[in-house]
């Protein structure tokens, strides 16, 4: 029996602070459920609220988290945008660097030499070539370099 993904997500919504949490499983900090049954797929669950009311996400777009909660719900605290958009919220909100102070998004590293400090953002290609994909001053460029690189490597050909 195949099971609707908003029903799924509607039962396990609970109240924290002023956001809306999905208390089951969790991906990365994100809800997830199982729609489709034993053989159906993994979705997100601040995507299937979005969808339930305003339709489907065009591609190229994503779901932001206005609260920076990723395990939100609440549709109020979610808006659609762009990978640049949710950089940018990433910045401005202080959630790009760990504690160690290096860079959350993989391949963005900070380096520095005698004379001056700057980030670099690189790939590397399926027979392991590495790709300079940003080198500079501005740690929001080289993440959006990096994101964008690898969102053109996930299309198809």
């Amino acid at each position: 029996m195949k099971s609707s993904g908003l029903a799924l997500v509607t039962k396990n919504l609970r109240t924290n602070g002023d956001c809306i949490e999905y208390a089951g499983a969790k991906r990365n900090g994100y809800g997830v459920v199982k729609v489709g049954g034993r053989q159906g797929q993994v979705k997100y669950c601040h995507r299937i609220i979005w969808e339930a009311y305003h339709g489907p996400i065009p591609n190229g777009l994503l779901i932001r988290h206005i609260c920076h909660n990723p395990a939100c719900c609440k549709l109020e605290h979610l808006c659609i945008g762009n990978y640049t958009d949710n950089m940018r919220d990433m910045v401005q909100a202080n959630r790009m660097n760990n504690s160690a102070g290096k860079s959350r998004i993989k391949g963005v590293t900070p380096k520095h030499d005698r004379r001056y400090f700057y980030w670099e953002a690189r790939g590397y290609t399926i027979t392991r070539v590495k790709v300079k994909l940003y080198h500079g001053k501005d740690f929001f460029e080289a993440c959006c370099a990096r994101i964008n690189w690898e969102n053109q490597q996930k299309e198809p050909k």
